[in-house]
């Protein structure tokens, strides 16, 4: 069985592309008994990977396998080939309803033991309250309230910021340059970059230097880089920084893969 989302499907496509292992990549993909492809709206558009995408199922179909794909929107509602969204409709189309209330608080407590983290009742109650989210978005914030937890630092507001930078950084581009970096923490905490860059104190900003020192260090960046980033500061006070903002990023797991670049 292969199990990809659209994006992951892309990358690897055009990884494969990029390194001359096209072949290896189709027959990983083309032997499988059952193929299924998550978030295919993410594709939409992407005229080449469509036509990878169409090559595969007609394989792996012919060879007798299985294709499953979910997407947010109807086959025939996304800017896809005529054939290939002909090739999914004449399949079994049905539509899935998200979770009701007691079914997501259900899910966010089966989610919490699978880590084997138990959350207090009022995380619970706040992430089961999110209204109808996408199960990305929940398990995201499952996931986030158990690093938090797990770091001693599960409290409401730092909970609401995880949700709100969850929902936020869904389909958000990827910052390209290290001011670029800087600039989408300081919005995420509505704060002023050059008060993250700067010496600019208050909890708010405190935060954020510090989530925007761990990111740096993820993209690969030297404690003197980004002390040079940072108005100078030593390297001491960086990996000080650092240590204390790699929970904060953890607790966000999609602003993280955003920031790390």
């Amino acid at each position: 069985m292969v199990c990809l989302s659209g994006e992951e499907f892309t990358n690897r496509y055009m990884a494969a592309i990029r390194n001359g292992v096209t072949h290896d990549f189709q027959a990983a993909l083309r032997c499988a008994w059952l193929l299924v492809i998550d978030d295919l709206q993410y594709l939409a558009g992407k005229k080449g990977t469509l036509d990878e995408l169409l090559h595969t199922i007609d394989a792996v179909m012919t060879a007798g396998g299985h294709v499953v794909v979910a997407s947010e929107r109807h086959p025939f509602d996304l800017d896809l080939p005529d054939r290939l969204a002909s090739r999914l409709a004449a399949g079994i189309v049905t539509r899935i309803e998200p979770f009701a209330g007691e079914e997501r608080r259900e899910f966010v407590e089966a989610r919490a033991r699978e880590r084997r983290v138990a959350l207090p009742a009022w995380a619970v109650d706040r992430i089961a309250n999110i209204e109808a989210p996408p199960v990305r978005i929940l398990q995201g914030a499952v996931n986030a309230a158990v690093a938090l937890q797990q770091a001693g630092q599960l409290d409401l507001r730092r909970l609401d910021a995880a949700l709100t930078c969850i929902s936020v950084a869904e389909g958000a581009p990827r910052p390209e340059s290290d001011d670029d970096l800087l600039a989408a923490v300081a919005r995420h905490f509505a704060v002023r970059s050059g008060d993250v860059a700067g010496r600019a104190r208050g909890p708010e900003v405190r935060e954020a230097r510090a989530v925007a020192g761990a990111a740096l260090k993820l993209r690969g960046r030297s404690l003197r880089q980004i002390g040079a980033l940072l108005d100078g500061r030593n390297a001491a006070t960086i990996k000080d920084l650092a240590d204390k903002g790699a929970p904060l990023l953890e607790a966000c797991p999609e602003l993280r893969a955003r920031l790390a670049g």
